[in-house]
Formats: structure tokens, sequence, C-alpha cells
């Protein structure tokens, strides 16, 4: 609070002044300027660029300053969802991971309503969501969601001011249809060649994009005595999914185009990596075929295989191991 009073009660403020440090925009991913050849000839171009340097800017509707403090007020008195305290313990220790790690950080919780663009919302704990561990077992963890939907009795949520238009295309919300096209059309084209699928992504996903100061104000949680502004894209404001759409969508970009190039081999150019990757699993080989049934779109044929979040290939020629290390290539090269 006393840094933050001394740059104007702004995290904006604060980001500009100290610029490079962790709080920068754009610190998980390479500078904007080395990747200007790659972006350049990409639809999104300028969004991407501008997220890198500025950080995430969501189009909201404005809210009067009235509205927003008596909305802060009615959240303190209220807390956060019940699941919060079942959790209690988990949900601390996310938080103070979030902390330690540069995404969050705690200022006195009243303090929330000096910030010119402070805003709280509830959190709840899911405690149904699995992830995968190396070894392809699964374990339970604990997901924390800023409910950014929530509303008070005065004063819109952040989620219910968003101005939808202005948001990117989600196009990886039509990601499975894609490659299940794909996969069909493979089949027809290749009737006995297993296919082969794997899925790479990044690790705390939403957590590589920054906010822009002015948006971590309004992306601040209640943790005991304090607010807890966040400084990365969170789980639960409506914006996020489209945000991160263009980075998804640009790794793909880069990996498709990585697929189709005749001239790169993997074995000279790769990510560091690639040496940890396992060898594909196939299928008993008494399992049989079966024959796809012709699709009612037509497809241009492609057998160096496709990268859309999922990454397919017909296991020909050397498929198996330059598709999986397209878009682990790429993701290396982003960041």
């Amino acid at each position: 609070m006393k840094i933050l009073r001394a740059h104007g009660d702004s995290i904006q403020n604060l980001i500009e002044t100290y610029q490079g440090l962790f709080i920068s925009p754009g610190l998980e991913f390479c500078p904007a300027p080395l990747l200007e050849k790659l972006l350049m000839h990409h639809h999104n171009c300028y969004l991407i660029q501008a997220s890198l340097v500025r950080g995430s800017v969501w189009p909201l509707n404005p809210i009067a300053d009235k509205d927003r403090v008596r909305k802060n007020i009615e959240f303190i008195a209220r807390g956060n969802h019940k699941s919060t305290l079942k959790y209690d313990k988990e949900y601390t220790r996310i938080v103070e991971s979030e902390i330690v790690q540069g995404w969050m950080f705690p200022i006195p919780l009243h303090y929330i309503n000096i910030l010119r663009h402070g805003e709280l919302a509830p959190v709840r704990i899911d405690d149904k969501v699995w992830s995968d561990l190396p070894d392809g077992s699964k374990k339970l963890k604990y997901q924390l969601t800023h409910d950014q939907s929530f509303e008070a009795t005065k004063g819109a949520s952040v989620n219910g001011r968003v101005i939808k238009q202005k948001l990117a295309p989600l196009f990886y919300g039509g990601c499975l249809t894609r490659i299940l096209h794909y996969i069909v059309d493979v089949c027809c084209r290749h009737p006995s060649v297993p296919i082969l699928g794997a899925k790479s992504d990044f690790k705390a996903a939403y957590c590589l994009v920054s906010l822009h100061g002015d948006m971590a104000e309004k992306c601040a949680i209640m943790c005991n005595e304090f607010a807890v502004p966040s400084l990365r894209l969170t789980f639960g404001g409506s914006p996020c999914p489209p945000e991160f759409c263009i980075y998804s969508e640009l790794s793909a970009y880069l990996a498709n185009n990585l697929l189709h190039c005749p001239e790169w081999d993997p074995l000279v150019l790769s990510s560091p990596h690639a040496a940890t990757l396992l060898e594909p699993k196939l299928l008993e080989e008494n399992i049989p075929f079966t024959q796809a049934r012709p699709l009612d779109v037509i497809l241009d044929p492609d057998d160096w295989g496709k990268a859309d979040i999922f990454i397919i290939t017909p296991d020909i020629n050397s498929n198996r191991h330059r598709a999986v290390q397209a878009l682990l290539l790429a993701i290396h090269i982003l960041c």
C-alpha cells in the first residue's frame, strides 16, 4: 500500500515505473520486436503486439465510482463463496503460491476502494478438477475461480459490463469440429494407416498473459484481511478465453507452418525439451481398422498433420516425430 501510494494509488503507474521487472507485461514471452517477423503475417498481429506491450485491456462499460465502492463494501461484508471456507487451507495455499510467483500481490482489504479502478469479486474453490501426471495417472487439484459474474445489489459485475462485440473471436471454440473432420478425411484416404494424436499446452496458461494495471485493479479477490489484485488473466473473467485464444492460435499457426515446411528437420532444429518426449503408443495390431464414410464437405488432402490445440497426424514418413515436435518448438519460439 505504501508503494502504491507513492505512485498515485495506481498499479499502472507502478508498472510503468519499474519496467522490465516481474510486474511488466509480456515478460513470459520473447520481446515483441524479436517476434515481429513471426507475427507480421498473422491476422491478429496488432492484438498480440498490443497485449505484449501494454498488457490485456478488456472492453468494459464504465461503472460509477460510488457504485464501485458500494459494491466492494457489500462483498467485504458478504465474503467469498462457502467453498473457500470448506477448503480454507487449500485456498490460502493457492493465493500464497500465486503471490510468491509474482502473479498477485496483497494490499489491505479496504484500500481497494482507494485505488481508482479497484473492484472485488468473490471466489470459489472447485474440488472436481483433475491434473495429469507424467506417468499418465491423475491427481485431484483445487481450482480457484474468480466469480466475476457475481452481482451485488448495486453496481454491475465486471463480466456484466463486458462489451462482447469487441472481444476477439474464440477461434479454438471450434477446435474439436475441425479435428474430427480432419481425422475422418485421413481415414478415407489412408484406411489402414494408424492416426496419432497428442496434446500440448502452456503450463498455467492464463498466468502467461499480463493484465494492464488498470485491469489488474478490477480483478481483485479477498483473502483474510487482504485484497489481492491479479496481475495476470483470471480464471473467471469472460474476456480471458478470447484473450488467450490469440496466443493459442498463434502457437498453432507457427506449428502448422513448421509441419508443412519440407525444409524443417526436427533433428537439426527442435525445442530443447524434445528429448523428454515419449514414443507414441499404438493400439493392439489385432484391433481392425474401420472404413470411414466420405465427408459432406471437401477438404484439401493434407498428410503432414494438423496442430489445432491437439496434434493429429497419419503415421507415415517421419510424421510421428515431426508432428509432436512442431507445437513444442512453436511454444519454445514464442517464450
